[in-house]
């Protein structure tokens, strides 16, 4: 049995201004995007399907989720994103885009239609419990049942959240958050920003990377799980292979990169 290690394999940017992926890290089947004159839907295959995109420099991709998450003024959520990789779009993005824009990046371009999402803080571990959503803005949190009631947090890509508890203590995250631990039901205010950082690019740089036609890979059954992969037995253009790849959820970068850091050991 050969191993056949994730999916965790970049491409080159195509043609097309924005490239886009099923699974994160740039894997999966694909698609490039031309430019738009107004927000266009995806492709029926693609709704709701997108882990992961590139953007080639001087362009930005606006990302919209129509009927989730629309807030009480009906408007619908949007992220602009701008970064050349975004190996994962996070929880909240992550499988749930349903239509786009492609432009140049410009200061006269108008705003969208829309609110933009930022944060989702929960009142519970693991993203459940009451959500709250929040735009780039400062919000003192002071009325029950939101004052002290927060223990997990999404965070859009590109966006940095600062948490503040009563002591004036604060706390950046930039990632995804399914406990804050010492910060649970702590947090009296919550501020946010742009940041970069939040798209930091992956370590790819000791592996050898390839591209597998995934129309021959088949996977057929679980043999194994680890905290964050499974293992599983299929076949690849008819050789048995085991693969191991990322569970479903596991979307934050520092998850990916612990990833690859365990490809790079068993390799």
């Amino acid at each position: 049995m050969h191993w056949l290690l994730g999916a965790l394999i970049p491409v080159l940017l195509a043609a097309s201004p924005v490239t886009v992926y099923k699974e994160v890290s740039f894997s999966g089947d694909y698609l490039g995007l031309d430019e738009t004159q107004r927000v266009t839907a995806l492709p029926g295959s693609w709704s709701y399907e997108i882990s992961s995109l590139m953007i080639k420099p001087g362009y930005e991709f606006i990302a919209y989720s129509p009927g989730t998450n629309v807030n009480y003024l009906g408007q619908t959520p949007y992220i602009i994103l701008s970064r050349q990789d975004i190996p994962s779009l996070h929880r909240l993005w992550t499988k749930n885009i349903e239509s786009y824009e492609v432009r140049r990046k410009s200061p006269f371009n108008p705003n969208p239609s829309g609110y933009l999402l930022a944060v989702v803080y929960y009142s519970e571990s693991n993203f459940r419990g009451l959500a709250y959503y929040m735009t780039d803005s400062t919000l003192p949190i002071v009325s029950a049942p939101i004052r002290d009631n927060i223990s997990s947090i999404a965070v859009s890509p590109g966006y940095e959240l600062v948490a503040t508890d009563a002591m004036g203590n604060n706390k950046s995250i930039i990632d995804d958050n399914a406990d804050l631990g010492d910060w649970n039901k702590k947090i009296v205010s919550l501020s946010t920003a742009t940041n970069s950082n939040n798209l930091a690019l992956l370590d790819l740089s000791n592996l050898y990377k390839v591209r597998l036609d995934s129309g021959a890979l088949r996977l057929d059954k679980i043999v194994g799980r680890g905290s964050f992969a499974d293992v599983w037995k299929g076949t690849y253009d008819g050789t048995t292979v085991a693969v191991k790849r990322l569970q479903s959820g596991r979307h934050s970068n520092r998850e990916i990169q612990d990833f690859i850091n365990e490809m790079q050991l068993m390799a």
